[in-house]
């Protein structure tokens, strides 16, 4: 008998054959997603300072319970924005304002554009109406 073939080539096979298994199967599980740590919302009291009169700080932080999203209905460079973080507004009252001078300029155009479509509207009625559209 040769030393190679002592029993051994049925056990390298198998571990040929498992191994690749065994690394696309954990290769393939479903990965866990990290855990993700969330806000909760703590109650909180008032301390009075009593008879000790040590300064006792506690970390923290504060967040707005509402909340409002802003958008406008047009992009633009935003030029006013009266209102401070965290004041009081009532309704209709102006939060910001976009730049105006590049609505004012597209308004003029568009109204020129309109002016000489009613214009032309107008000839073509014209001539409607006294039959020389047929001619054209």
């Amino acid at each position: 008998m040769l030393a190679g073939s002592c029993g051994h080539t049925g056990l390298g096979r198998t571990i040929l054959i498992v191994l690749p298994i065994v690394c696309l199967a954990t290769g393939c599980a479903p990965q866990t997603a990290p855990y993700s740590y969330r806000d909760r919302p703590v109650k909180t009291m008032l301390v009075t300072a009593g008879i000790d009169s040590r300064v006792r700080s506690f970390p923290g932080k504060v967040e707005a319970s509402k909340t409002a999203e802003l958008a406008f209905l047009v992009s633009g460079l935003l030029v006013k924005l009266p209102v401070k973080e965290g004041q009081r507004v009532v309704k209709d009252e102006m939060i910001a304002q976009l730049r105006q001078d590049e609505f004012r300029a597209q308004l003029k155009i568009l109204q020129s554009r309109l002016d000489q479509a009613q214009a032309d509207l107008g000839v073509l009625r014209a001539c409607a109406t006294t039959g020389e559209g047929e001619k054209w």
